[in-house]
């Protein structure tokens, strides 16, 4: 550039960005014209007389004597003129036969009629070109070669078990996590069919698999596989198909993990959720669901299902004379000898203290449940010896509902069958009755019920009442739970009885008055605590129940909206409670639920947990903040075991998935010892406050 012709050269390149735009990406020669200039747009439309726009427009070699004579250009010529070099050459430069840009020569002479010297030119177009195709070419090769290492990498440094299998699946390689979950090395699989890897029907599962592979390209699912060692672990494996450029498929890509624990861990939360620690029987929720079944299938074949209640008569003088240990032995001996008075197609089962049910299916007569009740008592009346040699007595009294004559749903034929235990009881103990109607309130006391409700809620009888929760870090309180109470009855209603929400609630719920009282509640626990935080009290959250027919009702997002919206709550200050049945009732998809609310901005809470479902894939999924355990399980705590190691389980279980816990129905110091040893993060119950009306929570708040 010192010595030849040319004063100046840069390379200018199309802005991938902005086609009309070179930009210099490489400059030699003089200071005129400036850097600035060297990148500039092209002219805004074409001209016929705008030579060298059209060159550079067009990818063609250009030459001047004089670029200003060149028509409308671009504003480095002036420059270029003016510093005595208006002679110009624009070279072309393509990539893949594309144009990418141009090499600019600028000098003081330039014969621009020199045929030999524009052939010149034209080579060293093709010159460049070339050598641009294969800088390109190296960094693209430098680029694939960049992310095959990648991958390799990832392959290697991946927990999950990854395979290659050629078309006709055959092993090709393995990653190390392969071997490190299966024992297996590369040396012993490649060549292989997986078919090694698969302890049962290993050509059903692969048939499975082709079928849907051939319709999708995709196989996910939770198969079992074997080790080298011939030990057998769960597995999510999913295999997906490599296509060729037309389409076929070339290989598949298996990737699987150990899924074992999880699977282990989901079945003892069930088996906790559904089944009685002490007895091992089924719970409540179990058999529930039991008599539910049952009572489906008596519908279809017009059979007779019994229910048989049994409390024992004086298990808690046992319990308090001789400690809970003792307690503990003989409901463990009762419930040995109930299950050797059960059919195989019946089911015993224990709803908590010393209760216990039993569910008679296919039932011909009612005489046949009475002769079960009377084994039963016969059973029992034989003593018990408990650890230590100590012999004892207990007695029973039981109650017997039939499907379809005393209730036509599990709840129905329960809640009969515990009436009619309490007339055994009333009759003198050690005896088993039947249902009949007078054993429940009759058809006139609920309509009253029902009207003096209905009246309730059109005239705002009802008050929320309020019960702290207490971090045991900090003793302050985190969170207020409103509970719904109705009031007491003025002088002109004496002759009606409290009514608590026990009572009152499952009778809203089944005339559907639960929704306007829902609304209400909602609506003024936001109101209170707008109006706390108006008044400077740190009350934490204010915290509300949702019930399963609320959000069967559906809406609840848009209701919580439009109230936040009215009261002047803060979305973050509002704690929703939902159980984990209503969660499974939610209509839509539970996930898709709790997202809307958890978009809104409310904090998420599971009330009741471990009475439900229990399972950890959903708490996994769900963006929820916070479980309450149940009070059943605190309340015999710290002496029953099975709790102890339950609740210490639900605390850990909580905590890996980053989720605050709280205990329900805390009433004795040694249970807050317990559960703080464990580390719960808050209590409710008793022990720190009854639900109490606003303004006494108003003075707890002052004070703390």
């Amino acid at each position: 550039m010192d010595h030849g012709q040319f004063r100046k050269a840069w390379v200018a390149l199309f802005d991938e960005d902005d086609p009309q735009h070179l930009a210099c990406v490489a400059v030699a020669g003089d200071d005129a014209p400036r850097g600035a200039h060297l990148s500039f747009d092209l002219l805004p439309q074409e001209a016929e007389d705008a030579t060298l726009d059209m060159a550079l427009r067009h990818g063609r070699t250009f030459r001047t004597r004089d670029l200003a004579q060149c028509g409308p250009r671009p504003a480095w010529t002036d420059e270029a003129v003016a510093a005595g070099i208006p002679g110009c050459v624009v070279v072309p430069l393509h990539r893949d036969n594309l144009l990418v840009g141009h090499l600019i020569l600028l000098g003081k002479r330039v014969d621009d009629q020199d045929a030999d010297e524009l052939s010149l030119f034209e080579d060293l177009s093709g010159d460049l070109s070339f050598a641009l195709h294969n800088l390109h070419r190296e960094a693209l090769r430098d680029e694939a070669e960049e992310r095959i290492r990648l991958h390799a990498a990832a392959l290697e440094s991946t927990q999950d078990g990854m395979m290659v299998l050629s078309r006709n699946r055959m092993l090709v390689s393995i990653n190390p996590a392969f071997t490190a979950l299966t024992g297996y090395d590369e040396a012993e699989v490649v060549g292989r069919s997986p078919e090694f890897l698969l302890p049962d029907r290993p050509d059903e599962t692969l048939a499975d698999m082709r079928g849907e592979m051939i319709g999708s390209g995709y196989w996910q699912g939770e198969v079992w596989f074997r080790r080298k060692s011939g030990e057998l672990f769960m597995t999510k494996l999913s295999v997906s198909a490599v296509k060729s450029a037309r389409g076929r498929p070339t290989h598949f890509v298996g990737v699987f993990t150990d899924i074992t624990q999880l699977k282990q861990t989901e079945e003892r939360l069930a088996r906790m959720a559904h089944f009685d620690p002490l007895t091992e029987l089924p719970n409540r929720v179990m058999i529930h669901q039991r008599l539910a079944h049952a009572v489906n299938l008596a519908q279809r074949h017009h059979t007779l299902v019994g229910v048989i209640f049994i409390d024992l008569d004086n298990f808690k003088t046992v319990n308090d004379g001789l400690g809970h240990a003792a307690g503990d032995s003989l409901l463990k001996q009762v419930a040995q000898r109930l299950r050797q008075r059960v059919r195989q197609e019946d089911t015993l089962g224990r709803l908590g203290g010393d209760e216990f049910i039993l569910v008679l299916e296919h039932l011909r007569h009612p005489q046949q449940a009475a002769h079960v009740a009377t084994a039963i008592l016969e059973t029992l009346n034989q003593p018990f010896t408990l650890d230590g040699g100590q012999q004892v007595y207990v007695r029973a009294s039981i109650g017997i509902s039939l499907f379809p004559a005393d209730g036509q749903d599990a709840s129905e034929l329960v809640r009969n069958a515990d009436a009619a235990m309490y007339e055994s009881k009333r009759r003198g103990r050690n005896s088993f009755s039947f249902y009949t109607e007078s054993f429940t309130s009759d058809a006139t006391s609920r309509l009253q019920l029902e009207t003096r409700l209905r009246r309730a809620v059109e005239h705002g009888e009802f008050v929320l009442h309020f019960q702290p929760m207490i971090s045991l870090a900090t003793r302050k309180v985190t969170a207020v739970e409103a509970l719904v109470r109705l009031r007491t009855p003025t002088e002109s209603d004496v002759c009606l009885p409290s009514i608590s929400p026990n009572q009152f609630i499952p009778v809203m719920e089944e005339t559907g008055m639960i929704v306007a009282l829902s609304e209400w509640v909602l609506q003024e626990a936001c109101r209170q605590g707008k109006a706390w935080l108006d008044a400077g009290l740190d009350f934490g959250r204010i915290a509300v129940n949702l019930s399963p027919s609320e959000i069967r009702r559906g809406g609840v997002v848009e209701r919580l909206s439009r109230i936040l919206n009215r009261t002047g709550l803060p979305p973050d200050r509002l704690e929703i409670e939902i159980t984990e049945s209503g969660l499974m009732e939610s209509g839509m998809g539970a996930e898709q639920f709790l997202q809307m609310l958890h978009a809104l901005g409310v904090f998420l809470s599971i009330d009741d947990f471990g009475t439900g479902y229990s399972s950890l894939a959903y708490l996994k999924r769900f963006p929820v903040h916070q479980l309450k355990i149940d009070r059943s399980f605190v309340q015999d705590l710290p002496g029953n075991d099975s709790d102890a190691q339950l609740v210490g389980t639900m605390i850990s279980m909580a905590h890996g998935l980053r989720m605050n816990v709280v205990a329900e129905g805390v009433e004795m110091p040694d249970q807050e010892a317990f559960l703080a040893s464990r580390g719960c993060d808050v209590v409710q119950g008793y022990l720190y406050s009854r639900p109490v009306p606003a303004v006494q929570i108003e003075h707890l708040l002052e004070n703390t």
